[in-house]
């Protein structure tokens, strides 16, 4: 199953915020009128390169449902990220 949530926590030397939960299906909506003028570039792209284009779609939706448990953290001297897909 694709990740429905985001987590994500900011931190500076030893203070940490709190985690903020961001609903990707929200962002995949706002993210919507970009990829539709893009499809028929990317379905032209992959006839170009003989890709099966459903093929294509199949590769990128299972790269999508491996990203749940995903754990991302960043510590460098001056902040620290913390990115967990759910």
């Amino acid at each position: 199953m694709i990740p429905v949530l985001a987590g994500l926590r900011f931190g500076a030397g030893s203070r940490r915020s709190p985690r903020i939960w961001i609903p990707l299906p929200l962002v995949w909506l706002l993210l919507l009128p970009f990829a539709i003028p893009l499809l028929p570039l990317s379905v032209a792209a992959c006839l170009i390169c003989s890709i099966p284009p459903l093929q294509a779609l199949g590769a990128l939706w299972q790269i999508a449902s491996g990203l749940g448990g995903t754990h991302i953290e960043v510590d460098a001297p001056e902040t620290s990220i913390l990115i967990t897909l759910r």
